[in-house]
């Protein structure tokens, strides 16, 4: 297997729970720890079979990262107040779909409509929003 294709969007790095959101529609997160900060604005990217392991290699970052395949539940953007993390906080997008954080992660970010997408991933279904980090683990309470 070997999948070439580029991150939509930003690239901060590896923080240990990494989601990556592909051009070709696929969505991968890191499966071990692993931290290095690295910028880059959609960098091409290769997915392959290493010794039975699954790694994703970035361009320009040194070295490859275990990857596992993970399902997109929800994309769209947050219409709803986004004011960053907090337990119980509603997530509503514009598709209709309301999730709660059911995680006692804490950050503040103001931002209007952010992207972001849902995806059910190794530790449970996790909210990534486009341009932080940070991933929090959250369920669905609504569906359009």
């Amino acid at each position: 297997m070997r999948i070439r294709s580029q991150i939509d969007g930003d690239f901060d790095g590896w923080t240990g729970d990494t989601v990556v959101k592909l051009m070709n529609g696929q969505a991968w997160q890191q499966a071990t720890y692993h931290y290095s900060y690295h910028y880059a604005f959609m960098p091409v990217v290769e997915v392959a079979l290493v010794n039975g392991q699954t790694v994703m290699r970035v361009a320009g970052v040194p070295g490859a990262v275990p990857v596992t395949e993970v399902s997109i539940e929800c994309e769209g953007s947050i219409v709803s107040p986004f004011m960053g993390f907090r337990q119980g906080m509603l997530f509503q997008f514009d598709t209709g779909h309301v999730w709660q954080q059911v995680e006692a992660t804490t950050e503040s970010h103001h931002e209007a409509r952010p992207s972001a997408l849902v995806v059910d991933g190794l530790n449970g279904t996790v909210l990534k929003v486009k341009g932080i980090d940070t991933v929090v683990e959250v369920r669905r309470v609504a569906r359009r």
